[in-house]
């Protein structure tokens, strides 16, 4: 999932560590209720620290 603007990172300075927690948690259970499948979900990229996008990566557990 790529997002480039989020709740999560409003008002943190370029550089910052904060991560999007909370986008990464809303868009999880989404993706579970739908799928009616468990994931595993991380941020890989985020814009604060000079990504072009804040992408976060889905992978299914068996």
């Amino acid at each position: 999932m790529y997002t480039s603007v989020t709740v999560g990172s409003a008002g943190s300075p370029q550089g910052s560590n904060q991560e999007c927690t909370f986008i990464l948690g809303v868009a999880w259970g989404v993706l579970e209720q739908i799928l009616d499948r468990q994931f595993r979900g991380v941020q890989t990229e985020l814009v604060l620290r000079g990504g072009t996008h804040n992408i976060f990566k889905f992978t299914p557990m068996k």
